[in-house]
This record gives structure tokens, C-alpha cells and sequence, in this order.
């Protein structure tokens, strides 16, 4: 994890004030069960300090078999906007992450379901 004071830290912003002063490089794997306790440290931080923000890089670990596509799902979910809740779907089901249940919880997350589908089928993610 990387604290930096300038705001072009780059990332997709997860959570905290778009704008806050303070931002936290989160490079996070969606298998990674200490990843998630940090992702609720960080939700948890976010909320006292209104001066903090998180950006999330997916740095899916090659041990982990479905940490790849949720990174590239998680790229879909932030196309529509849906990242925070999206992501922390993923961290609370990490035994879950196959195809099809990446596609039940962005409807979750509330996003189009055709766009998500046709965002995790292209060849290249576009962010993140």
C-alpha cells in the first residue's frame, strides 16, 4: 500500500472523498483473504477521515485461479460506476468467483447486465 499527497496517484477511486488530500494506492487481489480485512480497514478509515480516499490497481497473485477475471470484472463494474459496491461484493464472497457468480453480483451491484457482460468478454480491459 503507497500513501501519496497528490491527487494523480492513478487508480480507479474505490471510496473516501473523490477529492480528499490524502490518497491510499490500494493494490488489491479479490482472492486474497487479507486483502479483503484491509478492504474493511479501509472502508472503516475512509469513513472517520473525510480527508482520505482510496484507489484501487487490481494486482491479481497468480496462485489465486479467479483473480484475474474478478480484476477485469471489477474493471467493468467501475465503467458503470458500480466499483465500491462491486468490490466489496467480491471481498465477501471470495470462494465464489467464477463467471457466474460475477454476473449475479453486479446485478447486485446494480449495473447493466448486457454492458458488464460485454465489458468482461472484450479482449482488453479499458481501466484500472
Amino acid at each position: 500500500m503507497f500513501v501519496a499527497e497528490a491527487k494523480g496517484a492513478g487508480g480507479a477511486h474505490l471510496f473516501g472523498a473523490p477529492e480528499a488530500p490524502r490518497t491510499i494506492v490500494l493494490f488489491t487481489d479479490f482472492e486474497c483473504p487479507y486483502c479483503a480485512r484491509l478492504d474493511t480497514r479501509l472502508r472503516q478509515l475512509t469513513a472517520k477521515h473525510e480527508d482520505v480516499r482510496v484507489v484501487l490497481r487490481n494486482h491479481p497473485l497468480p496462485m489465486h485461479a479467479h483473480a484475474r477475471l474478478a480484476a477485469k470484472a471489477a474493471i467493468a463494474a467501475e465503467a458503470q460506476g458500480a466499483l465500491a459496491p462491486f468490490a466489496a461484493l467480491l471481498f465477501a464472497n471470495q470462494s465464489a468467483l467464477d463467471r457466474a457468480s460475477l454476473i449475479a453480483y453486479a446485478a447486485r451491484a446494480g449495473v447493466d447486465a448486457a454492458q458488464f457482460e460485454r465489458d468482461l468478454d472484450a479482449p482488453r480491459p479499458s481501466a484500472a
